[in-house]
């Protein structure tokens, strides 16, 4: 083999060598946007579910909040009066 030879059949295995990692650079990138879009989709999922869950949890605490105060206000309502609660509202003599 020549120089010009060896030189010419160098020059197209580097080429061959430069498509295929070109090639296997274009087969990662579209893997790697595929996989990007995999974990996308999986995070607005999970970010839903949590949004779910936490309106859930809202509307569970406001309506604890609700019973809660009914109780105390019913409690307020119909408990005896204390002495010291009627000296609040008993009429004072004027003088």
């Amino acid at each position: 083999m020549t120089f010009e030879m060896e030189a010419a059949f160098n020059r197209d295995k580097d080429i061959v060598v430069s498509k295929q990692i070109t090639h296997e650079n274009e087969v990662n990138k579209v893997h790697l946007i595929f996989s990007l879009q995999k974990n996308i989709e999986f995070l607005k999922l999970k970010h839903h579910e949590m949004l779910v869950t936490l309106h859930s949890e809202i509307e569970r605490l406001k309506r604890t909040n609700n019973d809660t105060i009914l109780l105390r206000l019913t409690h307020l309502l119909f408990k005896k009066p204390s002495k010291s609660g009627m000296q609040l509202f008993a009429i004072q003599p004027k003088t």
